[in-house]
Formats: C-alpha cells, structure tokens, sequence
C-alpha cells in the first residue's frame, strides 16, 4: 500500500515493463546514467540522409540501438547528397528497440547532371550545363532563350519534360533541333512575278514559314493576276525551289464602264460603246479626242483625262467640263423703250436681263 512500485499481478515491477526490462527510466526514455534507458536506431531514410559520431545508433547488434541522450550528444552533419544543418534536439525514442523519430535538418540535394555530347552538339542552354556536376533540372530549364545550335534545325529545344535521373549523370528528355528545316529559292518564272520576303530569292536562305509569313506578297506588275497566295507554297527539297505558289498568271481585264446618265447628257462625240454599261474601258474613254460638250449652253469644253472606271459595269467619274453655261442678260434698246411700257424695270438696264 502506498508503494509506488508496486508488483503487477504476474510478481513483477510495473516500472521494469515499462523500461522494457531495464531497472528504471525517465518519462522521456533518457536516463542520467544511461542504466536501463530505452534504446533505439535510425530508420533506413535517417540513416542515409545523417552522419552521427555515434555509430551504435545505427545498428541494434552488439549494443541494442543508441539512447536518445546518446543521440542528442552525437555531432551530427548531413550526409552526402543531402544539404541543410543536422538537427537531433527533437529526436525521440518511443518504444525501446524501436525508430528514433523527429530527426530534422537535411533535405535531399538536387541531382546535377550535364547535357550529352550528342544533345551538346544540337542545343544551346546554360553554359555550365555543358560541365559535369553543376547543373540542376531547375537551372536547366531557367535557360534564357534556349535555342538550337545552327539555325538549319528546328523545332526550337523544349526542356519541359528534360530529367536528371542520377547525381553526375546525363540530362534525357531534351526535345528539339531534331529536323534541318528546309530551304528553297523562287523559281526564275516565280522570281519574276512575285515580290515577297527577299530572301527567299537566294538559295540555302528561305524556309516555308519565311515565304509564308511574307508581308502583303504581291504581283510584280499591277496588271498581273490574280493576286499572289503563298499559303499553299512547299518546299519540298532543301536547296531547291519552291513550289505551290499561285496568282499573276496573267494580265488583268481592264474594268468596263459606262457615263452617268447626266454625263451622257452632256458630252458627244465620245467612243459610242462608253454610253452602254460594261462595254467602254478607262483607255477607250480617254481615247476619245473628238468630245464636245452636247449643246452649245454647256462650257467649258469636255475633260475626259482623269475619267476612272472603279469597278467593272460602273459608271465613269472624274469627268469635268461641260457645265450649263449661265443665261445671257440684255436690256430693251433705246427705240423699244421709248414704245412698251408696263415691262419688267430690270429690263431697261443694260445687262440685266434673264
């Protein structure tokens, strides 16, 4: 009664049990003279991420484990390939012959790895990509403009799905700079009737994205139609011409016209077909030397030179002369005024009449 101490039922001391068979222990499992206090190991992971002067932590033959204040007094470092500062202060043994658990500090490093020689020929990234043992995925694929070594390769290098499988090994999984990307030059015809990016009349210069992305390619001559497409051109050779091309395959039918109403009111003598729709061109019209205005009330004379035909089965614009010539004014002479009478006043001055 009152002891502590006391004997379980089966005779023996509670406090034994619960030493795990030891003579007595502190709440914590630590006891001052290491008599009976509860011993552990590391587990797998802990063993290989720290490195502990205590080497009887590490195993349970021959000395059962390690105690945690054997732990806690042990200089402790991460190991290699692990980085950060070894921290045991919360190292904890729970159940004697156990894991030592709450060990912090040391994270795994980052694998290095390099570029292989084959994907160093192709690719240009981090320099020190290139050097064994100095380059991680993340520094990898931080490269700035990553590009392929020689601009005749395409598609631009991807490193999205590159991997560092093991510490001082090779990069794999770096796509690109894979496909010479073919060039072609404009045939001596196609030369002569496209203008497009000026490369692309040289040879080893023009791929199809270069003569596709050519800015407003047009006809040589404006009378040449219709108008240049490029969407469709291939380069299906490297170094050859480039085929697909179409438009300014000939020359373009001249819009057809005919005058306004009012202005086939006015003018004569012009080309008979420029007075019926869609039948006179801008040359026909301008052709016509012999125009003069319809009727004697129009002046000036006819204009015809900046006639335009805009679209064909329009009408003409731009024809001036020919405006209605304003009414002559007189007055009553001087014989006829003295005999009518009762006329309109502005009648008997010069020049006002209407």
């Amino acid at each position: 009664m009152g002891d502590d101490d006391e004997d379980d039922d089966n005779g023996g001391k509670l406090s034994d049990k619960l030493c795990g068979g030891f003579a007595s222990c502190d709440k914590d499992g630590s006891d001052s003279d290491h008599k009976g206090a509860q011993k552990c190991i590391l587990s797998d992971d802990d063993a290989a991420k720290y490195s502990i002067s205590a080497s009887s932590c590490y195993s349970r033959i021959s000395t059962g484990g390690c105690t945690q204040a054997t732990l806690k007094a042990a200089s402790a470092s991460c190991a290699s390939k692990y980085s950060g500062v070894a921290d045991l202060s919360q190292a904890v043994c729970s159940g004697n012959g156990g894991l030592f658990t709450g060990l912090k500090g040391c994270i795994p490093t980052a694998n290095k790895c390099r570029i292989s020689p084959a994907d160093s020929s192709k690719f240009s990234l981090d320099p020190s990509c290139h050097t064994p043992n100095t380059c991680t995925l993340a520094k990898l694929q931080a490269t700035s403009a990553p590009a392929c070594k020689f601009t005749a390769m395409g598609p631009a290098p991807n490193t999205f799905s590159a991997a560092c499988a093991a510490d001082g090994g090779y990069f794999t999984g770096i796509t690109g700079c894979d496909v010479r990307m073919k060039r072609c030059r404009l045939s001596v015809l196609d030369g002569l009737k496209y203008i497009v990016d000026p490369t692309c009349y040289r040879p080893g210069f023009c791929t199809e994205a270069t003569l596709k992305s050519s800015n407003a390619p047009r006809c040589s001559l404006p009378l040449f139609g219709p108008p240049a497409a490029v969407s469709a051109a291939a380069c299906l050779v490297d170094n050859g011409e480039f085929t697909g091309i179409t438009g300014c395959d000939g020359v373009l039918a001249p819009n057809k016209c005919s005058m306004s109403a009012s202005d086939a009111a006015k003018f004569a003598a012009v080309d008979s077909t420029c007075y019926a729709p869609s039948t006179c061109t801008e040359a026909t019209l301008k052709a016509s030397a012999s125009a003069v205005c319809a009727a004697a009330g129009y002046t000036p004379s006819p204009s015809l030179s900046s006639g335009v035909c805009g679209s064909s089965g329009g009408v003409f614009t731009g024809l001036s002369g020919c405006t209605v010539a304003p009414p002559k004014k007189c007055s009553l002479s001087a014989g006829d005024a003295a005999k009518f009478a009762a006329v309109d006043s502005t009648c008997y001055a010069p020049s006002t009449l209407r």
